[in-house]
């Protein structure tokens, strides 16, 4: 087997889930059709791996940073305290983040959360939805410092059959407004500042080398693209025996 280095794998690790490409780069010595394939090659291995869309974004945070120990929350407003004004409804969630964080804080435990704000759908009242390391026995914490109305759910992250935490439809359901008519600027999730990004790493390997998923791992999604002269591979799999990197728990 050859030991030419002449693909680059591209690595990200969001927890649980890893996503990789391997690719042909076009090199100086390529004809004008090798350095066309490779070109193309590149262009679509990169665009896999750097996926601009927001969904997949908040997918990969929410695999870098929570479990099945932690919490989906939802928020509401009662009629005394639902305003019709997106900027006031983001300072009481905020105000409410502060206290939580304040009260776990004299736990000695830290606070890790993604939220978003919708008003779009049902019948289009403002309303929160949190992913927070928070379990079933800070309901009543929540509950009592959510001054604004209902504590409608806090639950626990929804698992597939596979037994993983379901990223995808958490960040699908969270994401699920489209940032059109947002104010200019305006994000389409918050987190804390403490919460873990996707590692990323690239390295060149040799030409022999090509994806396949662990033993005890579960793929998730694939995609290739092989010519005569280039091509690439894609590959998004589960690996349930992961181990993250440490946060805080109580």
């Amino acid at each position: 087997m050859s030991s030419r280095k002449t693909k680059i794998l591209t690595t990200i690790q969001a927890g649980r889930i890893t996503l990789q490409t391997i690719y042909t780069p076009p090199t100086n010595r390529d004809t004008p059709n090798e350095r066309r394939e490779r070109k193309n090659a590149s262009t679509a291995a990169r665009q896999l791996i750097n996926d601009k869309r927001a969904k997949k974004k908040l997918e990969l945070l929410l695999a870098a940073n929570f479990d099945q120990r932690d919490s989906f929350v939802t928020l509401t407003y009662d009629d005394d305290h639902l305003t019709s004004r997106r900027s006031e409804a983001i300072r009481c969630v905020q105000r409410f983040i502060r206290r939580l964080r304040d009260s776990l804080r004299r736990q000695g435990r830290e606070l890790r959360y993604i939220y978003t704000t919708e008003e779009k759908h049902g019948d289009g009242r403002l309303h929160h939805h949190l992913v927070m390391n928070l379990t079933a026995r800070d309901g009543d914490l929540v509950r009592s410092l959510w001054a604004y109305g209902k504590v409608f759910e806090i639950k626990r992250l929804e698992r597939d059959s596979l037994g993983m935490v379901n990223y995808a439809a958490i960040a699908e359901y969270m994401a699920k407004e489209s940032v059109e008519g947002r104010p200019v600027g305006a994000r389409m999730w918050t987190c804390s500042r403490n919460l873990h990004r996707p590692a990323r790493r690239t390295e060149w390997v040799s030409e022999s080398a090509a994806l396949a998923v662990p033993s005890g791992c579960f793929k998730l999604a694939e995609a290739s693209r092989w010519g005569l002269w280039g091509g690439y591979q894609y590959l998004e799999y589960y690996n349930p025996h992961f181990k993250r990197a440490a946060h805080r728990r109580e």
